[in-house]
């Protein structure tokens, strides 16, 4: 599958929203407040990524149609902790 077909492309974004929604959804019953953005896909291979985010889990899937990999980024925010008792 060639990623520059739009079909394809709006393909991943769709399983990367789905994917994010699940995890959302798990983090949200155990207590944490998600605050998601939308997928970001960056092509060519080498280009250069910057984000707020201080660490990232990378996740390689490897198929017969070739390689995906993603990077997730997890950060507390202020803004959604509950206040000290």
């Amino acid at each position: 599958m060639d990623v520059h077909y739009p079909m394809a492309l709006s393909a991943l974004s769709e399983s990367a929203n789905v994917i994010t929604g699940n995890a959302a959804k798990e983090l949200a019953a155990k207590g944490y407040t998600c605050d998601i953005g939308p997928p970001v896909i960056i092509e060519p291979r080498g280009s250069t990524l910057t984000s707020t985010v201080p660490k990232h889990i990378l996740v390689t899937f490897k198929s017969d149609l070739g390689t995906l990999t993603s990077r997730i980024g997890l950060s507390e925010n202020a803004q959604y902790q509950e206040p000290a008792a």
